[in-house]
């Protein structure tokens, strides 16, 4: 028998949203103009793409459109980092977070910082879905990585944490 991914309230919570196993959306999906999709975002977007979750207080959207409002300091990010990062959605809570996801498969919170979260988008999903334990995701996920505690902000001179 298969070890499930995730808490079984992610299943409830993404089968309630339209998710299924095996679940293929790519032929319906928006691509933002501003990106190049790299193989690790079109294996999470063709799955979990259009998916919304979450109530007034809190919204998860993977739409990858949304990261055209933020495409110019998503390219300076990559700049930064030097990976390539392209948009999956957004968690909406007061203010918008951009997700993104690298070409590895890391996946990275945007509002004024840019910071790692997860090495990969199913570590992610039992926090966006959930909305617990970001903290001790993060911690026990990239810290192995080096990644945990690491952020970027474009108005500074030094990067990397």
């Amino acid at each position: 028998m298969e070890t499930p991914k995730w808490h079984r309230d992610v299943y409830k919570k993404l089968s309630a949203a339209g998710w299924y196993p095996n679940r293929n959306v790519w032929q319906q999906l928006q691509l933002p103009q501003s990106f190049k999709i790299h193989p690790a975002a079109k294996a999470i977007l063709t799955e979990f793409g259009n998916l919304q979750f979450g109530d007034i207080s809190e919204t998860t959207k993977f739409d990858p459109r949304s990261g055209e409002e933020v495409a110019a300091e998503i390219h300076r990010f990559e700049s930064v980092i030097g990976r390539s990062l392209y948009p999956l959605g957004y968690l909406e809570v007061q203010d918008r977070m951009y997700l993104l996801v690298d070409e590895k498969g890391a996946i990275y919170e945007l509002d004024v910082d840019l910071w790692p979260v997860a090495s990969s988008f199913d570590t992610v999903l039992d926090y966006l879905v959930r909305g617990t334990g970001k903290h001790d995701v993060m911690k026990a996920d990239l810290e192995p990585l080096g990644l945990f505690g690491k952020k970027w902000r474009l108005d500074e001179r030094s990067s990397g944490g």
